[in-house]
């Protein structure tokens, strides 16, 4: 049973986290706070929303944005095992790239939706790369410079990506395209933290269980009594530290 501590808090509320992860730190007199994180993962209807949000805030910001949509005759494994060369490939004739790569993967082929913020690529070089590794590879390309309304035509871009009949299935980016974590982070506390795996309904369980009274104190925020005690009893196996946990941008 979870007691409202927070008049009006209502424990039914839309969050701001998925709750698929969970944070979790000790407090005074033994007690256990914790809350829930957001996953990160492209399937996660909830976190995808996130992402693609700052995604389009991400590339609106660039001067030209350029978006390649290749089309391979191809299964994802022949194209993965040659995506990192191709990648090379196209810096070291066009320089530094920022990038981000939507990746649909059907029985017998692959299309990957390439957006550049940092550098362009043509479409000669984009096919050339693929077809050194014995891939055919198809593409079209659209530069979108900045007027108004870019950013409705790059969310409509990235809709076709995310709708539930054209679903993301993998996505890769460049190590500088994206500076923060998505992550909600914990309200701040010199107190050790666990970054969770298990959802907050795991730990809701399992507190439970313990005979922990656990009181809501807002929308994202619980405390356990005496649940500092459980905590390393509890976590299982993966779970990490905060000083360790930085979830990766890129899909799960």
């Amino acid at each position: 049973m979870v007691q409202n501590k927070r008049a009006g808090v209502n424990p039914r509320e839309r969050r701001e986290n998925c709750g698929n992860w969970t944070w979790i730190q000790g407090a005074e007199g033994g007690n256990a706070r914790f809350g829930p994180l957001f996953c990160e993962s492209w399937n996660c209807p909830a976190c995808r929303q996130v992402k693609l949000s700052k995604l389009v805030e991400k590339l609106n910001g660039a001067e030209i944005v350029q978006y390649h949509e290749i089309e391979l005759p191809h299964r994802w494994g022949d194209v993965k095992l040659q995506m990192d060369r191709v990648l090379k490939r196209w810096r070291r004739v066009h320089g530094r790239l920022e990038y981000f790569i939507a990746i649909r993967t059907r029985r017998h082929s692959t299309t990957l939706g390439l957006f550049l913020s940092s550098g362009t690529l043509p479409e000669r070089a984009v096919v050339e790369a693929f077809a050194l590794d014995g891939l055919r590879a198809e593409s079209t390309s659209e530069t979108l410079y900045r007027p108004e309304g870019r950013r409705d035509k790059l969310t409509a871009l990235l809709d076709t990506w995310s709708d539930s009949t054209q679903f993301i299935h993998r996505v890769r980016h460049s190590r500088q395209f994206f500076a923060a974590r998505t992550a909600s982070p914990p309200p701040a506390d010199k107190a050790p933290m666990i970054v969770s795996r298990c959802p907050l309904s795991y730990w809701l369980r399992m507190f439970d269980r313990a005979g922990c009274a656990v009181t809501q104190l807002g929308p994202d925020s619980y405390v356990a009594e005496g649940g500092s005690r459980l905590i390393a009893a509890l976590s299982p196996p993966g779970d990490r530290s905060a000083e360790s946990a930085q979830p990766s941008m890129s899909s799960r």
